[in-house]
């Protein structure tokens, strides 16, 4: 029996959780996209509940297939209205000449992306340290308010634009590149290196 089916079910408490270095990774992910992009919320109310799959239009020069796997948040401190943002997860799908098919979809990049345009409650800062931040509590729209469908649309676009920005610098630099040009990392654990 493989050890990952054993360490599922044991339920003792000696079974060591990772949950909260992930949400970690995750939240410092999201700390780096906000500064790269200027824009300033709290991180106060952070709630992610609906998950999505799209399709990219973006292929590879060997005609492979991306899609970005997103899950949608809202965040924002009592004050502010909420801030929505994507955790996102892309896979690649490579196809295969000798046997004229596709293979199986594989994770590859990982980004948080924050919608400007569909984002109701950002607006521009008077501030140098940030271009855009969440409206006031009492001036913007609730979460459950707004209809999502230009949200994800916009979701859409900034991850086929992000999928090809990343594969473009990588195929110049080999891969040595920096998180501030491409917004996105191979391994949730190169946020943390310097």
């Amino acid at each position: 029996m493989k050890i990952t089916k054993i360490a599922r079910r044991k339920k003792s408490k000696d079974t060591f959780d990772y949950s909260e270095e992930i949400r970690s990774m995750w939240k410092e992910l999201l700390h780096k996209e906000k500064d790269r992009v200027a824009v300033g919320f709290d991180l106060e109310n952070d709630d992610g509940y609906e998950t999505k799959t799209k399709d990219l239009e973006y292929r590879s020069k060997n005609d492979d297939q991306f899609r970005v796997k997103a899950r949608i948040s809202w965040a924002g401190g009592d004050w502010e209205a909420p801030i929505c943002y994507f955790k996102c997860q892309f896979q690649q799908r490579s196809f295969y000449e000798r046997d004229n098919s596709w293979g199986r979809w594989s994770d590859c990049i990982k980004a948080i992306i924050i919608p400007i345009k569909t984002n109701p409650n950002l607006v521009e800062s008077t501030s140098k340290a940030n271009q855009y931040v969440a409206k006031g509590a009492e001036e913007g729209v609730g979460s459950t308010d707004i209809n999502e469908n230009n949200i994800w649309k916009e979701l859409q676009e900034m991850a086929d634009n992000r999928v090809k920005m990343y594969y473009d610098e990588y195929k110049q630099k080999e891969g040595n590149f920096e998180y501030n040009r491409v917004g996105s990392v191979r391994s949730l654990l190169e946020a943390y290196r310097s």
